[in-house]
């Protein structure tokens, strides 16, 4: 009698570590998500300001860049690399507007033509959420299957 209790309290005990183990890992998954959601944020707050005035915001380019860099911790390279070339590219954009504006020379046209374009191709909400999502999902890998709730039904 006193082995079947031993061996009760141990099956409790194991249940209650493999129970603290999930609980655990889903903090874990929980936290990635918050931190790597920061830095789409704050991406996000950049390609906004770069829609909403035609030319990116440089006085906002360090807080970009800083999220660039924990990108580098959190993601792939392919964000890693996402998030350079809006960088890179915002830097040549603002060049390119003061050309348009007469403070820098060159063809006023052809900078006006350019940074249009570089406006239309990075500054595209589209483009952030695709370089993102695929690490944005919140999925129980755990198990082996995937939740993605944007791909249920809606129940009624």
């Amino acid at each position: 009698m006193v082995e079947a209790f031993a061996l009760l309290v141990s099956f409790g005990a194991v249940t209650v570590a493999v129970l603290a183990l999930l609980a655990s890992y889903k903090a874990l998954r929980a936290s990635v998500f918050d931190r790597r959601f920061e830095v789409y944020e704050e991406a996000e707050r950049f390609l906004a300001a770069w829609n909403r005035d035609g030319r990116p915001d440089m006085g906002a380019l360090p807080a970009f860049v800083h999220a660039w860099t924990k990108s580098h911790f959190l993601f792939d390279a392919a964000v890693t690399e996402y998030l350079r070339s809006v960088w890179i590219d915002a830097a040549r954009a603002d060049y390119l507007q003061k050309i348009v504006t007469g403070d820098a020379t060159g063809d006023r046209n052809e900078a006006a033509k350019e940074a249009i374009e570089l406006m239309m191709q990075r500054a595209s909400f589209e483009a952030l959420r695709d370089a993102f999502l695929p690490h944005m999902r919140v999925s129980d890998r755990l198990f082996g299957r995937y939740r993605h709730a944007h791909l249920e039904p809606p129940r009624l």
